[in-house]
């Protein structure tokens, strides 16, 4: 009876000394792929699509290799290992959005429909970066574009919240969101109005020349 206790302990130990190794693989994986998403939006955002759609495949072979460990243990899919598919998707989307790089993934999975939805709805923040970039440049008119972007998927994350709460996390991501949104608005309406102002003066001058 003692050498079966003992074949148990001793099978309970492999299990569980081959997913510690697979826990701090999992956690090197997943930073790694955190460190080339972001890499990623500040290329697309640098207009460096190349180079961006580069980062955004490395970090899919990463993110692969973790799907494969969570087939095997899907415990692990916590923490820096949930954040890494977030971090993908928000930088897939933005890809799309301002590049019209294409989305098609193999991580469109279920099991990743949480990080997809999360990830989707930190764009705002990014996409309020991108109207400010554009407004500095004088394009007013896709700084406009953006911000109708921005109100969209505020609006889809909502049907989200409302009436049933779908998604852990997600209602302190829409009331940041709509903070920002509505700081845009205030920019976005200042910018506006300095423009008219200005083509006003530049008509005026034209007209005393």
């Amino acid at each position: 009876m003692l050498d079966e206790i003992k074949r148990r302990i001793r099978d309970a130990a492999e299990h569980l000394e081959k997913r510690w190794e697979k826990r701090e693989r999992t956690l090197l994986l997943a930073r790694q792929a955190i460190r080339f998403c972001g890499e990623a939006i500040s290329l697309f955002h640098q207009r460096k699509v190349e180079e961006g759609v580069n980062r955004l495949e490395k970090s899919l072979e990463i993110l692969l290799e973790l799907d494969e460990i969570f087939e095997e243990y899907p415990d692990l899919y916590y923490g820096d290992a949930h954040v890494a598919f977030q971090e993908f998707f928000e930088a897939l989307f933005l890809g799309a959005l301002i590049h019209k790089i294409p989305i098609d993934s193999p991580l469109f999975k279920e099991k990743y429909y949480h990080s997809m939805i999360l990830g989707f709805s930190d764009l705002v923040g990014e996409l309020r970066r991108a109207i400010l970039e554009s407004l500095i440049e004088g394009n007013v008119d896709r700084a406009v574009a953006l911000s109708k972007i921005m109100e969209d998927i505020h609006i889809m994350l909502w049907t989200l919240e409302y009436p049933k709460s779908l998604v852990p996390g997600l209602r302190q991501k829409i009331d940041r969101n709509r903070r920002l949104i509505e700081d845009t608005r205030r920019v976005l309406a200042e910018a506006t109005m300095l423009l008219k102002v200005w083509k006003l003066g530049e008509t005026s001058i034209e007209k005393n020349q």
